[in-house]
């Protein structure tokens, strides 16, 4: 891999947003966010003792 290459990735989506192109954002839903919520429509929706 050439050095520039190396030293250029980690600002290229600082780049793209100067630029105003389009960013990709990745969001993880997993059953330990704050499902208490009522946002989604999880089976586990009921308040339940997070220390198990």
């Amino acid at each position: 891999m050439l050095p520039g290459l190396k030293l250029r990735a980690p600002l290229k989506p600082l780049l793209n947003l100067a630029r105003g192109r389009p960013v990709l954002g990745i969001f993880e839903v997993t059953l330990r966010c704050n499902s208490r919520c009522g946002y989604c429509d999880l089976p586990l929706n009921q308040g339940r003792y997070e220390l198990t």
